[in-house]
């Protein structure tokens, strides 16, 4: 059974061997921003369309076999940009063999009144049963006329400490505001920015496989991505956000306290944009 405070990563969009848009990515806005960078950094298309396929193919292994994974949920950001844009319905789906035939997971209907979360409400979220596990995956928008921007594309298996949080904390680092005099006298009133919530969480009892897991796919990556926070049941958590965006402000603090006892910490900041 999964815990309440879930960690969601772009799990199947990393791991993809090739990431295949059906409309012509615009140079500025490439696909791989869906993945990682700066959360400002969007993907959208060339030219306006009625709908949008990206492809996901996890391609073969090492070991000749064919890569597959399996999604509980779908995390998109920037998601009010789609809203704008006309978007009316977002699809998950699935396939063995490249979508000559395939199956379709999910459907995010009225996508464009769905309710959005986060502090700044611009992020979409939906979570559901684990499905089974494929190589192709498949996002698809459907609106009338846009390029469908927006940032994020995080789906697959969320990451999970299989144990509540010992200590969480929530604080509000307020903009910074200062004035600052040239050489030549003159003052520049400068604010540097918006107010962001910095997080510091701390899981303690974490077996050592978790904690490799955790490090393999998550930490030892902490600053290729921001990664999300969200919650399952109890929203008060994140101060009834159900998910954040946030960046790592320093690499993660694993420590061991008996055999296979591990505590780790994680100090991040809201990612904005």
């Amino acid at each position: 059974m999964a815990t309440n405070l879930m960690i969601s990563y772009p799990r199947i969009p990393q791991d993809a061997l090739t990431i295949t848009s059906s409309q012509t990515e615009d140079e500025d806005y490439q696909v791989y921003n869906l993945i990682g960078g700066p959360r400002h950094h969007l993907f959208q298309t060339s030219a306006a369309a009625a709908s949008l396929d990206l492809t996901f193919d996890l391609g073969i292994g090492t070991d000749g076999a064919e890569d597959t994974d399996t999604v509980d949920h779908v995390i998109i950001g920037r998601a009010d940009l789609l809203q704008s844009g006309g978007v009316t319905s977002v699809a998950l789906k699935s396939s063995d063999d490249n979508f000559t035939a395939s199956t379709t997971e999910q459907t995010f209907s009225d996508f464009d009144i769905t309710t959005l979360r986060g502090p700044r409400e611009f992020d979409f979220i939906s979570t559901f049963t684990e499905t089974s596990a494929h190589r192709y995956w498949r996002l698809s928008y459907t609106a009338t006329s846009t390029k469908f921007p927006h940032s994020f594309a995080y789906f697959g298996k969320a990451f999970d400490f299989g144990d509540e949080p010992n200590a969480i904390t929530l604080n509000i680092k307020d903009r910074v505001e200062k004035t600052v005099t040239s050489k030549s006298g003159k003052e520049w009133y400068l604010r540097t920015m918006e107010p962001m919530y910095e997080i510091q969480v701390t899981w303690r009892g974490i077996t050592d496989s978790v904690v490799n897991d955790f490090m393999d796919r998550i930490g030892s990556r902490w600053n290729k991505f921001p990664i999300y926070l969200y919650t399952t049941s109890s929203h008060d958590i994140l101060e009834g956000y159900r998910l954040m965006c946030c960046k790592f402000k320093a690499a993660p603090v694993t420590r061991q306290i008996y055999d296979d006892y591990n505590e780790v910490s994680l100090s991040l900041m809201e990612a904005i944009g």
